[in-house]
């Protein structure tokens, strides 16, 4: 069970309508290069990297190692959700929410982003012997899924992903709109500006990546 700490799957992105002033004027989100102060920024931290070097090797098992990582990269991304100058505009409620239904599909996709880019070791050995790979941790210990994990990474590398995809895929992730009340919320309007700021760098031909982003999901 995750830790009390845990602040409490989306349909297909839409097409972007024109962006409203309140969209403009938004921090992300009007270029290209504020997308790659957000990438940069977020990979600075090592997520992955860190929580493999954190995470006590003590655990009997792979399983309950995979569990306390887990725990781990939950607590670096509420960290790293409330120093988001945006995400800090949401109620209390809101972020428990926007957290609670995100830390998952993130944890994935920052294990995703390291392998791809071979920022972390293969595997790690426990103090008993035992080795638990990269690709356990990502996907929880449900070894059952490596396989379809790898696949994502195949299609991922084919259609050239980079920390450009990655903070669009992070960012998307953290303010999916679905559970939000779309008539209130600011959610919508800055997952608009992330879209739209994200098809623009890939001059629209992103539709591959938001699908393979719905399976992560």
């Amino acid at each position: 069970m995750m830790p009390m700490q845990t602040l409490t799957n989306g349909s297909p992105l839409p097409l972007c309508p024109v962006p409203t002033e309140q969209t403009i004027d938004s921090v992300f989100y009007t270029s290209a290069g504020n997308l790659d102060h957000l990438s940069r920024s977020l990979i600075s931290r090592q997520h992955s990297s860190n929580v493999m070097k954190m995470t006590p090797r003590d655990s009997e098992n792979a399983m309950d190692f995979c569990v306390k990582a887990s725990e781990q990269m939950l607590n670096l991304h509420i960290t790293w959700a409330k120093s988001d100058l945006e995400f800090h505009k949401l109620s209390s409620d809101e972020q428990v929410t926007q957290i609670n239904n995100s830390w998952a599909t993130l944890h994935i996709i920052e294990y995703i982003n390291s392998i791809l880019n071979h920022e972390i070791d293969a595997s790690i050995k426990l103090d008993n012997g035992t080795i638990v790979s990269a690709e356990q941790i990502a996907i929880f210990g449900c070894d059952s899924f490596i396989p379809e994990l790898q696949a994502l990474c195949s299609l991922l590398q084919q259609h050239g992903f980079n920390r450009y995809d990655f903070i669009a895929f992070c960012y998307l992730t953290l303010f999916d709109d679905t559970f939000c009340n779309q008539t209130i919320s600011l959610i919508p309007q800055l997952k608009h500006s992330i879209l739209c700021t994200w098809m623009d760098f890939r001059r629209g031909h992103s539709n591959a990546f938001l699908e393979i982003l719905q399976q992560i999901k």
